[in-house]
């Protein structure tokens, strides 16, 4: 997940919020490849090939009467290929990568050890979005993870991610230059 802002804003009716994930951020954008890389999963170890995005389109929503500039807004997009939970896993993992790549017309067949990636910065393709509020959480007097609440015993708010990107997620290859 990519975590955007810690701001709390005060904003008036008509006045523009930039820089911050709007809370119920679902729907359909367009997304500009911006980096990649072929790091390890941090919680398998498994290797991964790993898109961070940006939001190309649209350029601003509305949200809760409040208008947000979403574009510029990054989030990550992961392609795990091992899996220890069996062969057909994996396989269905690394189809789905080849099928992302052969959508973005580049070379589909990528070598599994060291699977290209470079070739893809700077493409775009289409995903539904969405966020989700970080609350804080803290271990309570048994030891067991509780939100974190403030004086009126409500949950107290670290601002919205956008929600990590996964291959079900895309809809179609994009092409940035046109809008909308």
């Amino acid at each position: 997940m990519a975590k955007i802002t810690d701001l709390e804003l005060q904003v008036e009716e008509g006045q523009e919020v930039s820089g911050q994930v709007p809370p119920l951020l679902n729907g359909k954008y367009k997304l500009r490849i911006i980096k990649t890389s072929n790091q390890p999963s941090k919680r398998t170890g498994g290797r991964m090939v790993t898109l961070e995005v940006e939001i190309v389109s649209p350029e601003r929503i509305k949200r809760n009467g409040q208008l947000y500039v979403v574009s510029g807004l990054k989030g990550k997009c992961y392609f795990p290929l091992e899996s220890k939970k069996g062969d057909k896993i994996q396989k269905d993992l690394q189809r789905a990568y080849f099928d992302f790549r052969k959508m973005m017309d580049v070379d589909p067949y990528f070598d599994k050890e060291n699977p290209e990636h470079e070739d893809l910065r700077g493409m775009g393709f289409e995903a539904v979005l969405g966020s989700e509020e970080r609350i804080p959480m803290i271990k309570d007097e048994e030891g067991n993870d509780v939100q974190l609440k403030d004086e009126n015993g409500q949950p107290v708010s670290k601002g919205w991610v956008i929600n990590m990107i996964n291959s079900r997620d895309i809809t179609g290859k994009a092409d940035l230059d046109a809008r909308g």
